[in-house]
């Protein structure tokens, strides 16, 4: 072994050409193993290949292989980009650098760190292991792994990230076991357990796909097992005793559920405009009024559209074989039973507190059965109002309203209005199959279930 020691006051000759060279280091030991030149370099050791500096404490390179390893806060600048880690070893032949310890890789447009990192120099591309975690534009990516390319003309990376995948942006949260990001198109894929969680609501599929544009997001498609979960709060009135009337209130918080073979979500500003739900599409929703909570209500059908106003929804739109079933809490309604209901379509305008039922509209509740083209519930006052025909659609059956009570003939009107607390209706124009008479204005009255003997 032969090994000549160097001290270097002023900087090595700089080579034209491009491989790696060494630029400088305080100390330079060469040394000849096994016929082959190896160099030992400590103390501010730079090396220099194209516009590519490296920086680091001590190196050991074999100039002929182009092979080389830092060791010691090293720093690698290459235009635009730079790279740390705690060591590195550099095949220059290859232009592949790979980091070991606190690795990092950063431009202006994106940042990336890892245990290891594997840097492709030429490509501006590479694969970052363990704690992998990428910041660009609005988004914190984090996962086990991450391979990333960044191409030309591009102001972010396009990337894979594997294990435990999480991606922050803003209130929105998205985990999955596998994400893919195409950064030309803008779309992301959530793979494996995919869920996208923005404050109080969580979606999840069989897969997710996301689609921006100007970095906000536009549009949000899940093909296979749609689920939306929502968690809703308030409070429930509870009566202290059977036998006693007072009250009590008391904090609750229900989950509100969404379901159907797909779903596709669109926003507008990067905020919720509307959910469409297709193929079995059943929804569960809690209601409130003035933060008390009144009931629940199922209503499943082929789709399922809901509408949100400033994050709050504000529309449920049924169609395709649509029914539903309200459930009154048992303290606060004044309603004595459950109503079931169905038409062809069921329009439930939340922040009115009203349904419409278009087209062959049913409602049953307690002993009463009501038929008709369209009939609209009131939920604030209990009133029911029907009527032949829905303005929505003037292809849907006109039907005259019917009602059939338990113990009477059916009746049948021009329009029917009916008091689901008192149990007492309005019929125009009515008449019964037992009596050949038309009425006006008639009033009938059913008997509450507690007036039965």
């Amino acid at each position: 072994m032969h090994y000549i020691i160097l001290l270097l006051s002023i900087p090595l000759a700089i080579f034209s050409d491009d491989r790696l060279r060494l630029k400088r280091a305080d100390i330079l030991e060469n040394v000849v193993i096994d016929g082959q030149a190896v160099q030992y370099l400590t103390g501010n050791v730079v090396f220099e290949k194209g516009a590519m500096i490296i920086n680091c404490a001590k190196a050991i390179n074999i100039e002929k292989t182009g092979q080389g390893s830092m060791i010691g806060n090293v720093k690698v600048v290459d235009d635009n980009r730079s790279l740390t880690c705690d060591s590195l070893h550099y095949d220059s032949p290859n232009d592949i650098l790979n980091g070991f310890g606190n690795a990092r890789v950063w431009d202006n447009d994106y940042d990336l760190l890892a245990d290891t990192l594997v840097y492709y120099s030429k490509l501006d591309s590479g694969i970052a292991r363990g704690n992998a975690e990428l910041t660009q534009k609005s988004q914190i990516i984090t996962s086990h792994s991450i391979y990333y390319a960044k191409h030309t003309g591009e102001d972010a990376v396009s990337y894979t990230a594997e294990g435990d995948v999480t991606i922050l942006d803003y209130e929105r949260k998205a985990t999955c076991g596998l994400a893919i990001y195409n950064r030309e198109n803008q779309t992301t894929w959530l793979k494996l357990n995919p869920n996208v969680t923005e404050k109080d609501q969580t979606m999840a599929g069989s897969e997710i796909i996301l689609r921006y544009k100007d970095e906000v997001m536009e549009h949000l498609y899940i093909p296979e097992q749609a689920h939306v979960t929502t968690l809703t709060k308030g409070l429930r009135e509870i009566k202290i005793s059977h036998n006693d009337t007072t009250t009590t209130r008391s904090e609750v918080q229900f989950v509100d559920d969404l379901t159907g073979r797909s779903l596709q979500g669109f926003f507008d500003a990067g905020q919720m405009d509307s959910l469409q739900v297709e193929g079995m599409a059943t929804s569960l929703y809690h209601i409130f009024e003035d933060s008390i909570y009144q009931g629940k209500n199922i209503a499943s059908g082929d789709t399922i559209i809901m509408s949100f106003e400033e994050n709050n929804l504000d529309h449920i739109v049924v169609s395709g074989g649509s029914r539903g079933e309200y459930m009154p809490d048992s303290v606060t309604a004044n309603i004595d039973d459950h109503i079931i209901y169905s038409s062809e379509i069921i329009d439930y305008k939340v922040n009115q507190e009203q349904t419409d039922l278009h087209g062959n509209a049913k409602i049953h509740y307690t002993n009463m059965d009501l038929d008709a083209g369209f009939i609209n519930v009131d939920w604030q006052s209990n009133m029911v109002n029907a009527t032949p025909q829905s303005n929505l659609d003037s292809n849907f059956t006109f039907l005259k309203p019917t009602i059939l009570e338990q113990g009477r003939d059916p009746m049948t009107g021009d329009e029917m209005t009916y008091n689901l607390t008192s149990k007492k209706g309005r019929v125009t124009k009515g008449r019964t199959s037992a009596d050949d008479g038309f009425y006006t204005c008639l009033l009938y009255t059913s008997p509450r279930p507690r007036d039965r003997g």
